[in-house]
Order: structure tokens, then sequence, then C-alpha cells
């Protein structure tokens, strides 16, 4: 079965991007590029702008263009804040929170590669989506590969407790979690192993990284330069 992730707006959608691939790859999908016919496409949205929302619209049409019969997975940040909205759009089969994006995997392995029943589009729109303002634990996963980037993407904090009028982050990510100091160099260092010449952390807030946990970003850069 061939999966094409499409990424729009900020380093830590491609982050995420790069985590779901990885997890599909492991179940066997082989991952294609946003302009080849797939089985299924994966939209990892943004919604920052109104230009953005049209963007992450349009590429739902785009790969319906490509498959009319494809799933088509709409996630990311408006998935996230306008659930409702997204599930009217034409083809959509799944909307998929921000908290739930790790599922991917088995998410279209229940759909597509069940024995028991075969998968055929419906005019029904599924919406999987978890209560990001619930207290919740990091989740990541290392990732080997960056939609071919020379550069590697580590997450290292999401959400924010800010409560800017202009800005929705919260709403879409939630409050602010660190990932543990440890497995930020693990996967750093495995990233170096692999072969990138250059480490690009990422966040929501980065700087309120070890907030939750005492610590300080500052600190964390030290370790991170101290690699060999």
């Amino acid at each position: 079965m061939k999966v094409s992730c499409i990424t729009l707006g900020c380093r830590t959608n491609q982050h995420d991007t790069a985590e779901m691939q990885t997890l599909l790859e492991k179940e066997g999908f082989v991952m294609v590029s946003q302009r080849e016919k797939a089985d299924a496409y994966v939209i990892n949205t943004c919604t920052v702008t109104q230009k953005s929302d049209a963007s992450s619209r349009l590429a739902v049409k785009k790969s319906l263009t490509l498959n009319p019969d494809a799933l088509v997975v709409f996630t990311g940040c408006y998935a996230q804040l306008n659930p409702e909205e997204a599930a009217e759009l034409t083809g959509l089969d799944i909307v998929l929170g921000n908290a739930d994006k790790l599922e991917i995997a088995q998410l279209l392995k229940s759909k597509l590669l069940n024995p028991d029943r075969q998968w055929q589009k419906s005019e029904a729109t599924e919406i999987v989506m978890s209560d990001i303002h619930k207290k919740r634990i990091f989740r990541t996963i290392p990732v080997r590969n960056f939609q071919g980037m020379t550069k590697a993407f580590i997450k290292v904090q999401t959400g924010c407790d800010e409560k800017c009028s202009f800005c929705t982050v919260v709403r879409a990510r939630g409050k602010s979690i660190s990932d543990s100091r440890e497995n930020i160099l693990n996967n750093i260092q495995e990233a170096i192993d692999i072969g990138f010449k250059e480490i690009t952390l990422t966040g929501i807030n980065l700087g309120t990284w070890g907030m939750d946990t005492g610590e300080t970003f500052t600190s964390l850069v030290h370790d991170i330069v101290e690699l060999p």
C-alpha cells in the first residue's frame, strides 16, 4: 500500500510528519511523493492564516485528483481547531487530532489492511481526536528520514502556556510539555550517527523547554554542543 504525506506549516509539523512516515514504514506502507498516485494521503495542516487554511483544503482536492478512491486523512492544527468544518470537506475520510498523530499507522492498517473487510470510501467522515487540554506526557519516536531533507528536525517541546489574543496555538497544541533531556540527546546522537550535518531543534514555544520539569533551555543547549 502506498501512502503520501503532505506537510504544510511549521518545522514542528515537519517533524510530526517524519514521525508518521517512520511509523507507517514500520508497518509495511510504502511512502511516495505528493505528486504520485497513492492508496492514502495524510495531510498535515496549518491554520496560522487564511491562506494556510486554503492551502490545506486545496491539498485534499489535489490528492483526490490523483486518486479519487484514496483514503484521505486530515490532521494538524486546522484539523484540531475546526474538526467539524474539516469533516465537511468533500472526499475527506478521517480528521485526526494533533495528540493522535502517532496512531496513524495503526489507523491506516485497520482501514486498508483489514483482512475481514475491504475498505471503501464513505460519505461520513470519521473524527479521531483526543482532548489535547488534558494532562499528557510528551510522546515522540526516533526519526531517520525527513522527507529527503539534509538536516534533522528534533522536536523537544510542544504546546504553549501563554494566552495571546492573536494566537490559536494553545487551542491547537495544548499546554506546554517537554521531552526529557535524555531522550532529546539520544535522538540528536542518532541523527548525527546517521549522517545529518545540521540539527534544528523545534517546538511550539521552544524557550519554555524544561519549565515543566525545573530545567532550563540553556542547560539543554550546553549538553547538546558537548555531544561528540
